[in-house]
């Protein structure tokens, strides 16, 4: 079954197939930009893995806490590269799990970002993974 936006259109034909006067093939109504809550930088041991909480919100797309809508990406790779991001949870409460490379340690900017097909919004925190002496 084929929906399509501003269309109250039956498959089998019938006097209740119609067209919303409006609707414009291959236009969809303009939408509205999703958001993502702010995220507080964050001090993290090397050899650590710790959780992050989140939140994302669209009024007009349906979101899931997922790699299809959100993304995540690190400043350096040699600290953390994006098999340590892990993006879960569940909408609108996301969480991001956070697993340096095993004793590596320095400052990061991890960048959340989220898709809702039409546009993508950001937010960056810095990841300080502090070395631990042995």
């Amino acid at each position: 079954m084929l929906l399509v936006a501003g269309c109250d259109f039956n498959p089998l034909g019938g006097s209740k197939s119609k067209l919303d006067p409006n609707f414009e093939p291959g236009k969809h109504s303009p939408s509205t930009p999703p958001t993502i809550g702010p995220v507080a930088d964050f001090t993290i041991d090397e050899n650590d893995v710790q959780t992050i909480n989140f939140t994302i919100g669209d009024v007009d797309t349906f979101l899931m806490c997922s790699q299809i809508f959100v993304k995540s990406a690190s400043s350096n790779n040699s600290v953390i590269d994006s098999t340590g991001l892990t993006v879960g949870g569940t909408y609108p409460n996301c969480t991001l799990r956070i697993a340096p490379k095993a004793y590596q340690y320095g400052l990061v900017n991890i960048t959340l970002s989220v898709y809702d097909f039409w546009t993508t919004v950001s937010t960056t925190f810095k990841l300080n993974v502090v070395h631990i002496l042995a």
